[in-house]
């Protein structure tokens, strides 16, 4: 969990970061998210130049009222309909490996001549799938751009870091 604490007030929090997102949001490489106004949440998330990356992490944050300023509180986190569509390729790999492990065994021990070598690529693919979409989840997680975000954060909303 990040915590910053700055001497600014939510509202106005929200309205620059607000500002922020919209002044950029034709540009290359610009922030992106979304202030909530109601529940005082908002997320934001670098984008880098020419480059889509489904699979990089948003900063969910929350600014929380203090006698003299604003806590903002957050963490980074994958977009939830990503993590869906990863869970659901997920269980879908393991479905298809089952079946293919059933399927081996069944004509193993049926005495039907086999060519192995299909049979361990069927066998091998599923994990290989599974093992490559980790891959790409964490390597969205190391290009992403959480430093900036950061910064964004002590520098525009003149916030420093505190420990809770």
């Amino acid at each position: 969990m990040n915590s910053y604490y700055t001497e600014i007030d939510i509202e106005r929090c929200k309205k620059i970061i607000d500002t922020i997102i919209m002044s950029q949001r034709f540009l290359p490489g610009r922030l992106i998210g979304e202030v909530d106004g109601y529940d005082n949440k908002f997320h934001i998330r670098k984008t880098k130049d020419n480059y889509r990356n489904s699979f990089a992490r948003f900063f969910y944050g929350e600014l929380i009222k203090k006698e003299n300023g604003t806590i903002i509180q957050g963490e980074f986190h994958i977009h939830t309909v990503t993590k869906m569509a990863c869970i659901i390729f997920a269980v879908i790999i393991i479905l298809v490996w089952t079946f293919s492990l059933i399927t081996f065994l069944l004509v193993f021990f049926s005495g039907v001549p086999i060519d192995y070598s299909h049979a361990l690529k069927g066998l091998l693919a599923p994990p290989g799938l599974l093992m490559f979409e980790f891959a790409v989840i964490k390597l969205g997680v190391e290009v992403c751009e959480e430093n900036y975000v950061l910064e964004f954060i002590e520098t525009i909303l003149e916030a420093t870091e505190i420990e809770e």
